[in-house]
């Protein structure tokens, strides 16, 4: 939960995607979202960061989403965040619709096995 004061930056610049609907994270530069992260450890999966899909705003979905965000006042936003499991360096394919097996298929347990196994040989 995000708490936003009257006035304060949210921080956080995002992108719609027309096709899921969803809010992808672009950056979190201070505001009200970088104090939140700073709040938890490095290592939460609670923090907000760039290449997140926001699926939910206060349990609003679409464009209600924005509405909830872009509303003044004193309030506390609960985000509901769906994150890549791949790599870092990989999360651009992340949201791209096309490339969700991709996605699924390079992050199977399976395929992380084959992986290793396939460069241990070498």
């Amino acid at each position: 939960k995000v708490k936003r004061e009257d006035g304060a930056p949210l921080g956080m610049s995002y992108s719609v995607d027309k096709d899921s609907g969803t809010l992808f994270v672009d950056s979190v530069s201070g505001g009200v979202v970088a104090a939140y992260n700073a709040e938890l450890p490095a290592d939460s999966e609670d923090r907000i960061l760039p290449g997140d899909n926001i699926v939910k705003v206060d349990g609003k979905k679409t464009t209600k989403m924005l509405d909830a965000l872009k509303a003044k006042g004193t309030r506390t936003h609960e985000l509901d965040i769906e994150r890549s499991r791949l790599p870092s360096f990989l999360r651009w394919i992340h949201g791209k619709k096309s490339l969700k097996l991709v996605e699924r298929v390079l992050a199977a347990p399976g395929f992380r096995q084959w992986w290793r196994s396939f460069f241990s040989l070498g």
